[in-house]
């Protein structure tokens, strides 16, 4: 197993992001590096870059292997890894 698969599955962060106080999607980064990060919607998993939208409406606007600033639905989260375990 590389080092990119391990670190992906080794770390994983959950964020549900709000809308009105109802969750209405849930986005988790299973992957941060520089300027980029792997994110997990209900369409599947997908790499994006800094400035770029992902199929699910979610922009990254900063990046790097601690940290992301994501923008959806019109509102900014500052995301940070944590590990999932179970």
């Amino acid at each position: 197993m590389t080092g990119f698969h391990s670190f992906v599955k080794t770390t994983v962060l959950v964020a549900r992001l709000m809308v009105g106080g109802v969750a209405a999607a849930s986005v988790e980064i299973v992957g941060l590096f520089k300027d980029r990060a792997v994110i997990r919607t209900q369409r599947g998993e997908e790499l994006i870059r800094v400035g770029q939208t992902s199929a699910n409406g979610v922009k990254l606007l900063v990046a790097d292997a601690q940290k992301a600033r994501v923008q959806f639905q019109g509102k900014t989260f500052d995301l940070s890894l944590s590990n999932r375990v179970g």
